[in-house]
């Protein structure tokens, strides 16, 4: 299959390697400044919640579509994007690890000739420190770094309105008492593994199969450990801002992806990849 052609469920990464790739961005913030419906208001307490989850795994796609990107236009120029393209394991893995690490491909050493010598490079860089849940990237378009703003914005506002409607909550108590320094990633850890209402503030750990959860819960607890290096977060209400989706006159949603990403290959002798990722049940 060619890369252009490689098989994508949500139709997220078909457009990273045409000339124009606005509209997904735009898609993903179709929501952004939208007012809520009154069903979608019916129970507020949930509804900033889901939309918090939402937001997160939004930002996300975005990180994934300018990893991708960037590998794309690394790899195609050499010939080395395989026939079964995005499908193949090699691709998932550098796609992955320039994502976690934010690498910027165009800085590889010529000498990488492979999809596994590039693969293999990426694992032996340095790795950043771990300051958010979801690390967003620095090695970005303008567009790209617009699209990720804007729902960086939105997810401190929601994480902001969450704190205010649950401050008699015991749960935000303990947060705030044990982790003042990451209640924004707390309260994006609950929201993505569906344990919003969990009694604690960190609910309980992702079961070692849920690939995604485990990752995003090794974060945590990494950023946790290095708490103390970290300001208390300051999470303002967005402020007046360029809508991208406007600007380009697009008005279709963002489907939500499944709940694993399909770049969370395990790696050789490990399990294999659940199909679906729900999160612990409460």
């Amino acid at each position: 299959m060619k890369s252009e052609e490689a098989a994508d469920p949500w139709t997220m990464l078909r457009p990273i390697v045409a000339e124009n790739y606005h509209e997904v961005l735009a898609g993903i913030l179709a929501k952004s400044d939208m007012d809520l419906t009154a069903h979608e208001t019916q129970d507020h307490e949930h509804g900033w919640a889901n939309d918090l989850g939402r937001a997160s795994t939004e930002l996300e796609y975005v990180t994934d579509l300018a990893a991708t990107r960037k590998v794309h236009a690394w790899a195609e120029p050499r010939g080395l994007v395989p026939e079964e393209g995005y499908d193949a394991t090699e691709m998932k893995r550098l796609v992955r690890l320039v994502r976690q690490s934010d690498l910027d491909p165009a800085q590889f050493p010529d000498t990488l000739t492979t999809l596994e010598d590039a693969v293999a490079y990426a694992k032996a860089q340095p790795s950043p420190p771990i300051r958010f849940l979801i690390p967003p990237t620095e090695n970005t378009t303008e567009d790209e770094a617009e699209a990720q703003r804007q729902v960086m914005t939105r997810i401190d506002a929601r994480a902001q309105q969450i704190i205010h409607d649950n401050t008699e909550e015991p749960w935000l108590q303990q947060a705030q008492q044990e982790h003042p320094g990451a209640l924004r990633e707390i309260l994006q850890w609950r929201a993505i593994s569906q344990q919003t209402e969990a009694p604690t503030a960190l609910g309980l750990p992702p079961d070692p199969s849920e690939h995604r959860l485990t990752d995003l819960w090794n974060r945590l607890q990494a950023i946790l450990a290095h708490e103390g290096q970290r300001q208390t977060q300051d999470m303002p209400h967005p402020e007046p801002e360029r809508d991208l989706m406007r600007e380009l006159d697009i008005t279709f949603d963002t489907p939500l992806p499944p709940a694993d990403w399909a770049d969370a290959e395990p790696e050789p002798g490990e399990p294999p990849h659940p199909e679906t990722n729900t999160g612990p049940d409460r």
